[in-house]
């Protein structure tokens, strides 16, 4: 399977998923965040990140999306990274939820704020312990739902028709969950599989957030990767 496929089965329009990617580089450069389009792969050292000979063949390794906290950096070639269902999975996931937890005020709701949500985004986990795992999936989790959160909102204000919105939030709804257990059993076995193999079609939504709260956008000392390398090169065929 791939991203083509899924905007088959989801019976997606592709014309609408690039708008959608359009209003959601609008909707994060009005918060003050800045996108840029780059080659990743000299930014950061593959090595250090990917353990599986396979994947240190760099025509099958590719950065798709980091982010030092201010700005995100997205890879330039759409087709390196699954198309337009992957930069928008990227730009939501990390735009949308992660960055708000790492601009969120001490003072805001969320589990996972400020520097403590950065020291856990910018920590590989690999063969982590259980309680460790368990931090990691709950804090995946509050940016998934602050990502789907952002997504509705999203798709309200810029006049999406319910018919596509609906489409769209089951699709990353699934796409979400998953991420997440892909990400989760990675970290405890340090075995990479194809991300496609357990697919979770119609998985349970997640819960709303409140995102009534302040974000102080600040750049950081280094860029936050997430494994993102990984999963992107075992996506990509």
């Amino acid at each position: 399977m791939t991203h083509d496929d899924l905007i088959i089965q989801y019976k997606l329009d592709k014309k609408k998923l690039h708008r959608l990617f359009d209003k959601i580089v609008e909707f994060l450069e009005d918060k003050g965040v800045t996108i840029t389009y780059t080659d990743l792969e000299p930014i950061v050292e593959p090595d250090i990140y990917v353990i599986d000979r396979e994947l240190k063949n760099e025509d099958k390794h590719h950065e798709s999306c980091i982010s030092d906290g201010m700005e995100i950096y997205l890879h330039s070639c759409l087709e390196d990274i699954g198309g337009i269902c992957g930069r928008l999975y990227d730009i939501l996931h990390v735009g949308c939820g992660h960055l708000y937890q790492w601009s969120a005020s001490d003072d805001s709701h969320l589990e996972f704020k400020g520097d403590k949500a950065w020291s856990i985004g910018s920590t590989y986990h690999l063969h982590a312990g259980e309680d460790k795992l368990r931090e990691v999936w709950n804090y995946e989790s509050e940016a998934g739902v602050l990502a789907l959160e952002n997504l509705k909102k999203i798709l309200r204000q810029y006049k999406f028709d319910k018919t596509f919105s609906k489409k769209m939030i089951r699709f990353f709804n699934d796409y979400l969950k998953t991420d997440l257990n892909y990400i989760t059993s990675f970290y405890r076995t340090g075995i990479t599989q194809n991300f496609f193999d357990d697919w979770q079609y119609n998985s349970l939504t997640l819960p709303m957030i409140n995102l009534d709260f302040k974000l102080h956008i600040k750049r950081r000392t280094n860029k936050c990767i997430a494994l993102i390398n990984v999963r992107q090169s075992l996506m990509v065929k």
